[in-house]
């Protein structure tokens, strides 16, 4: 589905010579967030940082609403976690609705932390510590990521 609606997009602007822009692909990103097709999302974010078109930080906000949406807040957290790696100076703009979400995911599953920190690799960071950890205490029973951060 990406590949049609990108190919389609990229025709279309090549026909007009016109380059797309960050804000075209983020209403692609949208448009496929919205239809709940999140892998053609992704794929149209990895298309748009493959052409060095730097993502805004409504576009890694939708991101981030669409894996908190789907009750995966850590890959969420991961999408944080490559937006303060790659693009430090479009962390900020993220909007505040999106990093409020995460804060509720993780408020839910019992996960407290200082409001994720101003470094959000910090917390990832610890969450997969945590699960390496828990990779090699038991590979036959593991217990939940909850019990092994505040036992």
């Amino acid at each position: 589905m990406a590949n049609g609606a990108s190919s389609l997009v990229h025709h279309t602007f090549a026909k007009h010579e016109i380059a797309p822009d960050s804000t075209t692909y983020h209403h692609m990103i949208r448009m496929f967030i919205r239809k709940k097709d999140l892998n053609s999302a992704i794929e149209v974010m990895e298309t748009m940082k493959s052409k060095d078109i730097s993502p805004s930080g409504e576009s890694w906000g939708l991101m981030i609403d669409a894996w908190a949406s789907r009750n995966k807040p850590v890959e969420a957290l991961k999408i944080i976690d490559e937006a303060a790696k790659s693009y430090p100076d479009v962390i900020k703009r993220i909007p505040e609705s999106s990093l409020r979400r995460i804060r509720l995911h993780c408020r839910k599953l019992a996960l407290e932390h200082p409001d994720l920190p101003k470094d959000p690799e910090e917390w990832v960071r610890d969450v997969k510590l945590a699960r390496r950890r828990m990779k090699l205490v038991s590979k036959s029973k593991i217990q939940p990521l909850r019990s092994y951060l505040y036992t």
